[in-house]
């Protein structure tokens, strides 16, 4: 750990950022036809650090809209000019790239500016002219397409939305022009972003009478172009297969280039990368057991691509770190870094081996009364060029819109987790500039991935009694605080659900306790044959259940004092019609017919069971799991909701042809 924290630096993932990230590039059509800029960066730069096999991985683009469609959009002039009363620009894509929205058509449009509130409802055109005309929207462009261009004729939209903070009225949001097939009139149709601070002074000209008319010039283009995917690797010592993997993504479309997000994550793993290979080279590590394998990628497709291309790498992997957004500036961006742990269908050692890391770093890097005068941080991390803030972060459950879940799907069920900085101040915004990034934060984060990613990749049986010491100790943590969690849920019962309320009681408390025996049962990957390594987590595993009926009996026992209480009488919970139905259904999965849609089908979901619920769902199913079951751990996870909707959801699913009930 101290050769890590030694040779870890803040700055150059930060110089990274800024090469890459500095500002918005107007890409030229060279880059389309070959390797686009920043792919171009990090593949040298992981050449010039000694990875081993770096390349990049080429993939045909998919035709998903929501992705960029089959063809990679480009703008290459996007003005918006008041004509009259008086003349000037107004905003222009030269300056401000996102002012100009992703997807806009080329067209050339003088006309009176028409104010349309939202444009989303009839009663916002009322009595208002706008075939042929730019509207001007309170909101953003695209909700207004269907009905202000498809039904009345507009040419194109203006609008802007309030900041993500108050204190940033000149921000642009990156929104993109989002045009259904079935809209009509929409070949020529563009949109302009504005900031806050244009739009309200734009929005009280109108309302005061005046007639504004603007000139809108955009010209842009499409062109083919690959997803571009590097990978390069770390070796391992050759005793095994198995892999461990960094991800980022580079590209969240190439149209908007950030420095937190998209840059910061792919430039500190690239920094993790080059710290672990120059200690392993200079002696002061060992080579890791486990390969290390490090992908910069398009966010999640990029990710999807290659392991769909890859299955039998994908096999090999053990864990996967994601880095989304790192290494901000914590008190300028009013934010932390988050650990967004697991799905609980995954319950892994990935999740607490980071989080004893995180606690390390915010225990060591922060002020304690007990030291004051005597030394600020017991262990600084902090870079030379860098902030001297303490680490402020959480401990999460999952967030999944990054790559990580990705490796969560039922297609690879691979534990992963995620690095984040947001929710910050300039998300999606022009601001994501490289000066709300901090090196004293780029290091922490950099030391954090390298020494979980270090430790997993080189963990063997003789590891097993200081990380099983870990995972207990976590483990007991979670339980104790869902077994309060289960207790609030009688304690604040009314007399019309203290049985149900008692019933989920119950539920959270046993699945709590089964899920942690999945993460402690998650050791075996390191333990192998090794018959004392193996003897210690089942000891282990034995020795956290012995608690698990007094914790149940505790549960009981406030049951009865609140029935007491409330004058009830105590019952025995006993299964309804509709879970009697649910257990008896055993969904077992079927083959994938594959193709790159069902993953995002798969976390969208359908009716009222979607996202990570949809994926989860999926996860638990093993043969055995009844609906019911399934139910139980989901809605552990998450929030107790009607049965009646899983039901509904697996059957569902069956009519896909995703699963099938034995």
């Amino acid at each position: 750990m101290r050769a890590i924290i030694n040779e870890v630096s803040g700055e150059l993932p930060y110089h990274h950022i800024i090469e890459t990230g500095g500002y918005n590039r107007d890409r030229k059509k060279e880059e389309y036809e070959g390797l686009y800029w920043e792919t171009k960066y990090f593949l040298n730069k992981a050449k010039e650090y000694g990875f081993t096999d770096a390349h990049v991985e080429h993939f045909e683009s998919t035709g998903i809209p929501m992705m960029g469609g089959s063809k990679q959009w480009d703008a290459e002039v996007g003005e918006l000019w008041l004509v009259k009363p008086e003349n000037r620009l107004i905003i222009s894509q030269r300056d401000v790239p996102p002012a100009l929205a992703s997807g806009s058509k080329s067209a050339d449009v003088t006309s009176e500016l028409v104010y349309v509130g939202k444009g989303t409802k009839e009663s916002d055109y009322e009595g208002k002219d706008v075939k042929g005309k730019i509207i001007f929207v309170d909101g953003l462009p695209s909700a207004a397409v269907r009905i202000g261009v498809s039904k009345y004729g507009a040419a194109g939209i203006v609008g802007f939305i309030p900041p993500i903070d108050y204190t940033h009225p000149d921000q642009i949001p990156f929104r993109g022009l989002r045009i259904p097939g079935n809209i009509k009139g929409a070949e020529n149709l563009f949109a302009f972003n504005l900031s806050f601070r244009i739009g309200m002074e734009l929005k009280q000209r109108l309302e005061r009478g005046e007639k504004l008319i603007v000139h809108a010039r955009v010209k842009t283009a499409e062109y083919d172009a690959d997803q571009e995917v590097i990978t390069a690797v770390i070796p391992g010592d050759g005793s095994t297969d198995e892999e461990v993997v960094f991800v980022a993504h580079v590209f969240e479309g190439v149209t908007k280039q950030g420095a937190a997000d998209n840059k910061s994550g792919s430039s500190t793993i690239m920094e993790v990368g080059r710290t672990l290979i120059k200690l392993i080279n200079e002696g002061k590590i060992k080579k890791p057991v486990r390969t290390i394998r490090f992908l910069w990628v398009p966010e999640i497709l990029g990710t999807f691509l290659y392991l769909q291309r890859y299955p039998e790498e994908a096999k090999k992997i053990i864990a996967a770190i994601n880095m989304d957004m790192v290494g901000e500036n914590q008190k300028v961006n009013m934010t932390n870094l988050h650990l967004h742990r697991s799905l609980y269908s995954l319950s892994s050692f990935l999740n607490d081996i980071n989080e004893d890391f995180f606690h390390y770093v915010g225990e060591t890097n922060r002020e304690i009364v007990h030291n004051r005068g005597i030394v600020k941080f017991t262990d600084p991390i902090v870079a030379p060029s860098g902030s001297y803030d303490p680490f402020y972060y959480h401990i999460e459950k999952n967030y999944s819109a990054s790559d990580h879940i990705v490796f969560m799907t039922p297609a690879f069920k691979i534990p992963a987790v995620i690095y984040n900085n947001w929710p910050d101040l300039v998300y999606h915004t022009s601001e994501d500039r490289p000066n709300v990034c901090d090196p004293t934060q780029l290091k922490r984060a950099a030391f954090i991935g390298a020494a979980t990613g270090y430790v997993i990749a080189s963990a063997t049986a003789e590891d097993i009694p200081q990380l099983l010491s870990l995972l207990y100790s976590k483990s007991q943590e979670r339980i104790k605080s869902e077994v309060r969690r289960a207790i609030s849920l009688i304690q604040t019962s009314k007399k019309e659900n203290i049985i149900e309320n008692y019933k989920n009681a119950c539920i959270i408390t046993n699945c709590s306790y089964d899920t942690e025996v999945m993460n402690i049962n998650s050791l075996k990957t390191f333990a192998k044959d090794d018959p004392i390594a193996n003897g210690l987590i089942k000891e282990g595993i034995e020795n956290l259940l012995t608690n698990k009926e007094s914790d149940l009996k505790l549960i009981k026992s406030y049951y009865k004092l609140y029935c007491k209480k409330s004058g009830i009488t105590p019952a025995e919970p006993e299964l309804s019609d509709e879970e009697k139905t649910a257990k008896s259904m055993i969904p077992e999965l079927l083959p994938s017919k594959g193709g790159i849609m069902s993953l995002f089908s798969m976390m969208m979901g359908r009716g009222k069971i979607r996202g990570d619920t949809a994926i989860e769902c999926l996860n638990y199913i093993d043969g055995k799991r009844s609906v019911l079951d399934i139910r139980n751990f989901v809605c552990t996870e998450f929030e107790f909701s009607p049965l009646k909707d899983y039901i509904n959801h697996f059957k569902n699913l069956e009519k896909r042809k995703v699963i099938k009930f034995k």
